[in-house]
């Protein structure tokens, strides 16, 4: 059996936990709490030593990075294929699934601290915020989160990250022109990689600033949202103090981010 090694708020995990779901996919957890350093442990440092999640452990052998996971389950198990049968299709699907490991994350991540993170920090203990950063293996990541921590929505970081997610929407919303899902007629790893940001831009009411423009990607996201996977992956980020700081602080943000753009 998979042993998974995740947090039910990262969006990284909820990556794989969808594709498990989809699959019909058996699983032991190992819930890791991010906030208090679960992932420095020295335990899950030998299965990841650059201290992320997800990680999960197969007959013996771990691996990391969310996109090659989802790959990986997606070849070694029965269920339903997501991946496209047609090479261009299968293309496509990957350049979709590059999104997020190359810049999306982190564009999500800064904006994810800036408007909603930020305020958990400085409504934890004091120096908690500064103790956490300090463990993080990654220094480029740890500057990152730090500056979204004290400038908030002055972080310069946003203006990429806001026009980032806009080059995205309106490039989801050209490709579902001609198919129902963003690689071809059928639901795919691509629609998978990219449905943990686009849910977190509804969660923060940041969605309907392309709602008039790119009703293509309102009807995908619908779609997304019905699917049993959806439930049974994303059901329990509803009682998350994240989820709360994120509706209430992203409406107050709508304004400024929106300003950003262009």
């Amino acid at each position: 059996m998979i042993a998974l090694y995740h947090s039910p708020g990262s969006s990284c995990c909820v990556k794989v936990r969808l594709v498990l779901n989809e699959k019909g996919i058996g699983y032991s957890e190992h819930l890791l709490d991010l906030r208090r350093g679960d992932q420095l442990l020295p335990d899950y440092l030998k299965i990841n030593p650059k201290a992320e999640v997800p990680a999960i452990v197969h007959e013996g052998k771990a691996l990391t990075e969310s996109t090659v996971i989802m790959e990986y389950l997606d070849e070694a198990f029965a269920g339903p294929p997501l991946k496209p049968a047609d090479a261009k299709l299968r293309a496509a699907m990957r350049l979709w699934t590059k999104w997020p490991d190359e810049g999306g994350h982190i564009a999500y991540s800064s904006l994810a601290f800036a408007v909603a993170h930020r305020h958990l920090a400085h409504d934890t203990s004091p120096g908690w915020a500064e103790n956490q950063l300090a463990d993080k293996p990654d220094q480029a990541r740890r500057a990152r989160q730090a500056a979204a921590i004290a400038l908030g929505l002055d972080d310069p970081a946003l203006i990429v990250t806001m026009n980032k997610f806009d080059q995205l929407i309106r490039r989801m919303e050209l490709a579902l022109d001609s198919a129902p899902w963003l690689a071809g007629a059928a639901y795919s790893l691509a629609d998978v990689a990219l449905t943990p940001y686009i849910n977190r831009l509804r969660q923060m009411t940041l969605l309907d600033i392309w709602q008039g423009d790119c009703p293509r990607v309102m009807d995908w996201y619908r779609r997304i949202s019905e699917r049993p996977s959806f439930a049974q992956t994303l059901a329990e980020l509803d009682w998350l103090k994240s989820h709360d700081l994120m509706q209430s602080h992203g409406r107050g943000a709508r304004a400024k981010l929106q300003s950003l753009i262009g």
